[in-house]
């Protein structure tokens, strides 16, 4: 959390160059999932970032900072409508969040069309890395390809010839296995793509017992990583 509060501190010091008044308070946007099973994870970071801003005396660069919430509800449309209001009905300077990488794909666009600074907390979509860069744009967690490319070469080096892939089918599941892919060096003996709010995996796990390979890679998200414990 004090790796996003350092960031927004530089950035809103930048800012006070171009503002007619320094004495304006500093608003910035968090978007979050906050309703639904994936709720937990949205209102963590949510409590995270105003546990910093209390700690920082509700200041950053020296100006008082106004958070508005949003719930994106785990619904790309939705957060699209949401991101526009907070920036042309609440007139934010920083959009903060998401969770979620496809929550992610959607405000992208709008709030870099808009020329407002994006930092997001979590979801890291390896697709606006690269060329797809954008001076406006900062993830605090990671690039969601990198991590899991490191899985990789673990699995490899313990000897795991054979390997059943379990991912939630959206953006980041996608990207987690295609860093796990880059790295490994053995067989994937099945790729099982779920939707995001599956809650039982029967099937998947019928078909794991049956193929019996050497290792299962699998990345759950809050509710479904409770789901499948």
């Amino acid at each position: 959390m004090y790796r996003v509060t350092t960031l927004l501190i530089a950035a809103a010091t930048c800012l006070l160059a171009t503002t007619a008044s320094a004495q304006e308070k500093i608003k910035i946007g968090l978007i979050y999932s906050l309703s639904g099973p994936p709720a937990v994870l949205g209102q963590q970071s949510k409590n995270g970032f105003e546990l910093a801003l209390k700690e920082l005396g509700g200041k950053m660069g020296g100006r008082e900072v106004e958070l508005v919430v949003a719930d994106d509800e785990l619904k790309p449309d939705v957060a699209i409508q949401k991101v526009r209001a907070l920036m042309e009905r609440d007139k934010v300077d920083f959009v903060v969040g998401p969770i979620f990488s496809n929550v992610l794909v959607a405000i992208h666009k709008p709030v870099m069309d808009a020329g407002k600074i994006l930092i997001s907390t979590n979801a890291g979509t390896s697709s606006f890395a690269g060329a797809a860069c954008n001076p406006n744009f900062f993830v605090t967690s990671y690039q969601n390809d990198q991590i899991y490319a490191t899985l990789g070469t673990v699995a490899t080096n313990r000897g795991y010839k054979r390997v059943y892939v379990l991912v939630p089918n959206y953006q980041a599941g996608k990207d987690f296995v295609a860093g796990f892919k880059s790295a490994y060096k053995g067989e994937i003996v099945e790729e099982s793509y779920v939707p995001l709010n599956t809650l039982d995996f029967q099937s998947e796990l019928s078909k794991l017992a049956s193929i019996k390979p050497d290792a299962l890679f699998t990345f759950m998200p809050g509710s479904l990583g409770v789901a499948q414990h």
